[in-house]
């Protein structure tokens, strides 16, 4: 997600339900969340990803880079919209 506005809700919403430990949100766009260190090991892979990028962005390639960055696990959801 790129929108502030947007971005409050979605960590207000997870406050809200004392999710924070389990929850990691990664703001911008897909290139640039995808340039960033976000798992380290596999445990940081992560169970539930959503992905909502411009219409006017495609981003074919999303799911084989989230696995080849071993991003994901076994089981792990993904929404790309």
């Amino acid at each position: 997600e790129q929108d502030k506005t947007c971005l409050e809700c979605l960590r207000h919403n997870i406050q809200s339900l004392a999710a924070g430990s389990r929850c990691r949100v990664v703001p911008g766009r897909i290139p640039e969340a995808l340039s960033l260190p976000l798992a380290s090991s596999p445990s940081d892979a992560f169970a539930l990803v959503l992905a909502d990028p411009p219409y006017r962005e495609a981003y074919p390639e999303l799911p084989a880079l989230l696995v080849q960055q071993k991003l994901v696990k076994d089981g792990s959801v993904v929404f790309y919209e």
